[in-house]
């Protein structure tokens, strides 16, 4: 089931128009049309009395919508804390390069600084011992 055909068919009921809806949401009224269509054919029911002028949800359009505003509300929120648990990983992943990248120059400087120290105080035999 496509999430943007739900969301569509929410936005219809409140819109009540396919032309209106259509026109708001940047896309054509066939199109909408065609949306709807394919939520009735994957449901295997029909979700909208198209047999009259005025807009108006079947009975088994109304029980979709109940469960499409619970569908749609449940994947934002899903939506949100993944995207909030990726920014996490990302700012974790980030600090431990940070940290690591931070202890690696720290025991450069430390070897670096015990080179030189050895070199000023003549200890430049064949080997060095750190």
């Amino acid at each position: 089931m496509n999430i943007d055909f739900l969301r569509n068919f929410i936005h219809l009921t409140k819109y009540q128009s396919f032309s209106g809806l259509a026109r708001d949401i940047s896309i054509s009224q066939s199109t909408l049309s065609h949306q709807m269509t394919q939520l009735e054919n994957e449901l295997g029911v029909k979700l909208i009395d198209r047999t009259t002028r005025k807009f108006k949800l079947t009975y088994e359009g109304k029980i979709l919508l109940g469960y499409a505003e619970k569908i749609i509300e449940l994947y934002d929120s899903c939506r949100q804390e993944l995207s909030q648990f990726t920014e996490k990983l990302i700012e974790d992943a980030a600090n431990k390069m940070f940290s690591g990248r931070r202890e690696s120059e720290e025991v450069l400087d430390e070897v670096t600084d015990i080179l030189f120290e050895k070199i000023l105080n003549e200890e430049t035999d064949d080997e060095i011992n750190l």
